[in-house]
């Protein structure tokens, strides 16, 4: 079978660049990540899941990743093309697609984020899952397991660490996050994923990066591979094409824009992408508090 590749994240292309040999490390109906000798990740998606910091989208594929790039096999790459047993990728005319969205507008917006957290807000209580984080946004909902009120306090450290601006107990709050939850990214760690967006959202590059890259420090390292490779992206002011049209969204001031892109990252996996919305909401509120003291 050969498929072509529509599109490329820089890091995407790197990875092409520097890489002979590689194995499947996790493969999905719609998406398969491969990971080379140097610990480096490269996620393949189908289109519908869209473009992301670290992915290549392949165009037109309607079977499923599992059936033909199974979780293990040898992946080789030969100038513009990636073989895995007898499937070939050609990258050759991948369009590159540039994973920061523009959060710099965002940040001179104020009245932008702030107008579009109450429908952010709204879309969660409506949509998200039963079991998601959106427990911390509700009071009237108890939290479904020990590792969702575990979250709850330390959401709630998180919040007023980031209110006072008291790096240490963001620290603290985060290494308690990282990690916490089940499968390849943790709902704890979706929170903080979320909360990096908002970092980048309302303070803008400058501000951002030196929170951004301290909060990661201590999360990394506890959680698992996937999971780290999207928290230092996101601490790089990189996201995923959902959250690109989340950002357009919010800086258009449309309403239905933004309610239609929020619910279509509270739709993401099982829980993720509502975990990863309701972090963007309490650090948003939390951050505009910091500006107004």
């Amino acid at each position: 079978m050969r498929l072509i590749a529509a599109s490329q994240a820089p890091a995407a292309r790197d990875w092409l660049a520097s890489t002979n040999h590689a194995r499947v490390s996790g493969s999905f109906e719609r998406a398969f990540n491969l990971i080379n000798v140097q610990g480096k990740l490269l996620s393949v998606v189908a289109q519908e899941i869209g473009d992301g910091p670290f992915a290549m989208v392949i165009a037109d594929f309607q079977g499923s990743f599992e059936q033909i790039a199974s979780d293990g096999a040898t992946v080789s790459v030969l100038g513009k093309q990636m073989l895995i047993d007898t499937l070939v990728i050609d990258f050759t005319e991948a369009d590159l697609w540039q994973p920061r969205p523009d959060w710099e507008g965002l940040a001179v917006r104020p009245d932008r984020i702030l107008a579009g957290l109450t429908m952010l807000q709204a879309v969660l209580r409506l949509a998200a899952p039963v079991g998601s984080m959106v427990t911390v946004l509700e009071t009237t909902r108890q939290a479904t397991s020990h590792n969702l009120a575990t979250a709850v306090e330390a959401v709630k450290q998180f919040y007023g660490g980031l209110s006072k601006s008291d790096v240490c107990q963001v620290k603290s709050a985060a290494r308690s996050l990282a990690g916490l939850g089940s499968g390849l990214t943790p709902a704890g760690d979706d929170f903080l994923m979320g909360a990096l967006h908002a970092l980048w959202a309302i303070k803008g590059t400058d501000k951002a990066v030196e929170l951004s890259d301290t909060i990661v420090g201590v999360a990394a390292p506890r959680t698992t591979q996937l999971s780290a490779a999207w928290l230092w992206a996101a601490a790089r002011g990189e996201a995923c094409e959902r959250w690109h049209k989340l950002v357009n969204s919010l800086l258009s001031g449309k309403a239905k824009a933004i309610s239609r892109a929020a619910r279509c990252i509270s739709a993401t996996g099982h829980t993720s992408g509502a975990d990863a919305l309701t972090g963007f909401v309490m650090s948003a509120y939390a951050l505009h508090n910091q500006n107004t003291q």
